[in-house]
């Protein structure tokens, strides 16, 4: 009797030894298939994470690049705006010389009308008096 009952809990642990052993290789195949499942999610995002990596630096290199072009183009417009009050007041400069010059041009061309109409009339009084004394000195010359 108790070989027998030695037997049968033998064959009943035995059995229940097997459904373990069944159980961990189900389990540990279980395991590798998740394992091999997370490792290849592992590595998609890593290849996801490497490539949004490489974009983050392009999208760097490129705002840097444009940010250089913005710094020129604002120390340009900076160097425009100074040219420009520049040459805004060489502007009125000239203007204001220009103004002065053609008021003495107006200036001498007046005082150059007068004296052509002062020396006209000499000229015209002058004429007067040498037909005058021509005509006195043909008469003379015929008396």
């Amino acid at each position: 009797m108790a070989k027998a009952l030695y037997s049968q809990t033998f064959t009943r642990y035995q059995a229940e030894v097997t459904c373990h052993e069944r159980e961990k290789a189900h389990l540990t195949e279980q395991f590798e298939k998740e394992g091999a499942l997370l490792r290849k999610e592992l590595w998609a995002k890593e290849s996801k994470v490497s490539e949004l990596k490489r974009h983050v630096r392009e999208i760097t290199y490129k705002r840097d690049t444009l940010q250089e072009k913005v710094t020129l183009v604002g120390r340009q417009l900076s160097d425009a705006r100074e040219d420009s009050g520049k040459y805004r007041g060489l502007h009125f400069e000239l203007v204001a010389a220009l103004s002065r010059i053609k008021t003495e041009a107006e200036v001498l061309i007046s005082l150059q009308r007068e004296d052509a109409i002062v020396t006209s009339a000499q000229a015209g009084r002058v004429l007067e008096e040498a037909e005058m004394k021509l005509t006195l000195a043909m008469e003379c010359a015929q008396l």
